[in-house]
């Protein structure tokens, strides 16, 4: 990778690289779960607790944003629960209500980089964890994707983005710089998506 890409991507780790955390309160207002008993069909039953996210399923979009010079986006976010403290993604997010998947990935896309795409399509879609949840996710694929505006995050957001060439994610994958199943699992469905 570039000297100057690999600057850039230094200062943006230094700024929003988790530093530290302390447990402010033991109860969750974004998270709930609930009990279900389960009835198997020889009637058996088993017990078995669903995660909720903010009253919801939970379901969410990966968007894969390449511009018409093949570079994709991808987010530096501070994330406190792995090692780094930080990690790049695709721009991703919750699917709102009365949501389609690609919906989700338009709005998600422009209010994380302001960037609009000239089509959009799903590519792949899978469960997120079974065993707790029936959340699903979505890898959405823009197209031609172009700046419009400037980006529009929550209060608690914090999300620089760059434009790599596939090679250059290949190194953030190598570096540890990628580390979500989710996003890895994006950029293996997105190398056989351009196979094709």
């Amino acid at each position: 990778m570039q000297k100057e890409i690999l600057d850039q991507i230094n200062k943006d780790i230094k700024d929003l690289k988790v530093n530290s955390q302390v447990l402010v309160n033991e109860s969750a207002k974004f998270l709930s779960i609930k009990r279900y008993e389960c009835i198997l069909n020889n009637g058996d039953k088993m017990m078995r607790e669903k995660l909720f996210k903010n009253g919801k399923e939970g379901n969410s979009v990966i968007i894969i944003a390449r511009t018409n010079l093949q570079k994709f986006l991808l987010n530096i976010e501070p994330k406190p629960f792995c090692e780094n403290g930080f990690t790049f993604n695709f721009p991703a997010g919750y699917i709102e209500e009365g949501e389609t998947p690609l919906q989700a990935g338009k709005r998600e896309l422009e209010e994380e980089t302001g960037y609009i795409a000239s089509n959009y399509e799903i590519i792949s879609s899978y469960y997120q964890d079974l065993g707790v949840s029936s959340a699903k996710n979505y890898i959405v694929f823009a197209n031609n994707v172009k700046k419009v505006q400037n980006q529009h995050l929550d209060k608690d957001e914090y999300i620089h983005f760059f434009e790599f060439d596939f090679s250059q994610i290949q190194e953030l994958l190598n570096m540890k710089y990628i580390c979500e199943a989710p996003q890895i699992l994006a950029f293996m469905k997105l190398e056989e998506f351009l196979k094709n």
